[in-house]
């Protein structure tokens, strides 16, 4: 049965993984950028990662430092990583596949705002939106880490969001946003690599679309 969003005044979308091809490019990034402190310590926190989409790297890095290597960490050694895995993801984020849906979806349901609330680096990402001529799609911002989903959502609900609210993920984390704040979802699973989604749907509930051509 085909969905329609056209009730929803405001549609928030994950980035990696539902907007951009790129859960792949940021999984090798993760594992390149910390592989000097041992191969199994970066498949280590490359599984973690997998587990935990949509948590932005500043916390998967701490994670790495304080659970994995099991050690307190040096503000040079956290600038290092950042720098390295930005390098990393940065050409590979201007070449990857925009969803090839994307504008269509945004032309079908002009009446709704969009917004963008990601794990990725904020800065990072309104300049790679830019360079990709989508960031004028999300009329309501891009908004991204160091802060997290939930204070992210929060940053927008100053701008007085109109309700009905649908957020598309990719990761159970988008999942939990969206229902700590009881708004409605949706999530993408082509591009997920979020393997468990068939159990958590089946106890949640949730609609599951393949790509956007589901929602035209």
């Amino acid at each position: 049965m085909k969905l329609n969003l056209s009730s929803y005044k405001t549609i928030i979308f994950d980035c990696d993984g539902v907007l951009l091809n790129s859960n792949p490019i940021k999984s090798n990034a993760f594992f390149e950028s910390t592989k000097k402190y041992g191969l199994k310590n970066a498949s280590d926190l490359l599984s973690y990662h997998i587990k935990n989409g949509g948590i932005s790297r500043y916390e998967k890095f701490s994670y790495f430092f304080t659970k994995i290597l099991n050690k307190k960490y040096k503000d040079d050694e956290m600038r290092s990583l950042l720098e390295t895995f930005s390098r990393k993801v940065q050409d590979g984020l201007l070449q990857c596949e925009v969803n090839p849906y994307l504008k269509e979806l945004k032309e079908t349901y002009s009446n709704s705002l969009w917004a963008v609330i990601s794990g990725s680096d904020e800065k990072e990402l309104n300049c790679i939106f830019k360079q990709r001529n989508i960031n004028r799609l999300f009329e309501l911002g891009i908004y991204g880490s160091p802060k997290n989903k939930e204070e992210n959502f929060l940053k927008l609900s100053e701008k007085d969001i109109k309700e009905p609210i649908l957020f598309v993920g990719d990761s159970k984390y988008d999942f939990e946003v969206a229902k700590k704040f009881k708004l409605d979802f949706i999530f993408m699973q082509c591009w997920s690599e979020y393997k468990e989604w068939k159990s958590l749907q089946k106890n949640e509930n949730f609609n599951v679309i393949t790509n956007f051509s589901e929602l035209l």
